[in-house]
């Protein structure tokens, strides 16, 4: 997360304006584990005296991604001096940077497996029945991750209601799809009950969106869920990853 342009203030003692460069303001950065994975909080700040009439100038800005990657919220505060223009942030995606190392070698060994999985997958094989639910959860992370988004898979032990967090921009607006997978035998429906915790797992941690990916099927209770709130909950299936993989293949 960065700043987009440079900061214009200006002296409350004499009006005089000043352009700070962006670059050239001290920062330090914080870490905090949360439901959702990591808070990163940066703070931005700098003084400086006025060249019109020597007064003190000092101000900082905190700028915060939830989860990792993706924008939470930007503030700031000044002394002996006034923003002229509200600070604008902007984020940078680096693919995979912001994976654990764990996940992000889970990611990496599935890649050359992906694309003979998805094959066997719309032949029509039950392609899944040999993987773990990791597995499962790696692959579909590797299907997101291939289709253009940025993905966080989160520890096995702690993932808050979400095995993988899903983020990109949206006319510039950062977007958080919360993804719960669900390796399934072909005989166990996924239940309401399922749905309605991924639900409230997306309304408490803010995200935008939820998505179930199943192996199996949905109970007609479940569907009946969703189709109340279409537009915050998404029920996928193999088909949908295997659609997924041709949009990306056929951009390649």
């Amino acid at each position: 997360m960065r700043l987009t342009h440079d900061l214009v203030i200006q002296c409350s003692s004499c009006g005089s304006v000043h352009i700070v460069d962006r670059d050239g303001l001290d920062q330090r950065s914080f870490q905090e584990e949360h439901q959702m994975g990591l808070e990163v909080t940066h703070e931005l700040y700098g003084d400086l005296e006025c060249s019109g009439c020597g007064a003190p100038m000092r101000f900082s800005l905190v700028l915060s991604e939830y989860p990792a990657g993706a924008y939470n919220y930007h503030t700031h505060v000044s002394d002996g001096c006034e923003f002229v223009f509200d600070p604008s942030v902007e984020l940078v995606f680096q693919d995979l940077d912001w994976l654990s190392m764990a996940a992000e070698d889970e990611v990496k060994s599935s890649i050359d497996e992906t694309m003979e999985t998805i094959e066997a997958a719309r032949s029509g094989s039950r392609a899944f029945d040999e993987m773990t639910p990791r597995e499962f959860e790696v692959f579909v992370a590797e299907v997101f991750r291939r289709s253009g988004y940025n993905v966080q898979l989160t520890p096995q032990t702690r993932d808050g209601g979400a095995d993988i967090i899903v983020s990109h921009s949206v006319g510039g607006v950062p977007y958080v799809l919360l993804v719960e997978c669900k390796r399934y035998e072909e005989n166990r429906p996924v239940s309401v009950a399922i749905v309605r915790e991924a639900y409230g797992v997306m309304e408490d941690s803010g995200a935008n969106k939820c998505a179930i990916v199943t192996t199996s099927r949905y109970s007609p209770d479940a569907k009946a869920f969703a189709e109340r709130h279409a537009h915050r909950i998404q029920l996928m299936g193999i088909r949908d990853l295997v659609l997924m993989a041709d949009e990306w293949r056929d951009r390649d």
